[in-house]
């Protein structure tokens, strides 16, 4: 996942799920914030309905965001 390259990232990609390993790096507040942009650009670039993230020792979900 280039958009974090950044960051040390595992991708599990199976059984119909996707979840993003990834381990902070730096000003943890702005890792976050980095990391679920780029793991959300990347759910809206490949159409993908949903991602587990962790982070460190916390869990995320995120969805496709709803069309207005």
């Amino acid at each position: 996942m280039q958009r974090l390259h950044a960051f040390p990232t595992e991708l599990d990609d199976r059984k119909g799920s996707c979840e993003v390993r990834v381990s902070l790096v730096g000003n943890p507040d702005r890792a976050v914030v980095d990391i679920l942009d780029g793991v959300d650009g990347w759910l809206l670039e490949h159409g993908l309905r949903s991602v587990r993230v962790h982070l460190d020792e916390r869990v995320y979900t995120l969805t496709l965001p709803r069309r207005a």
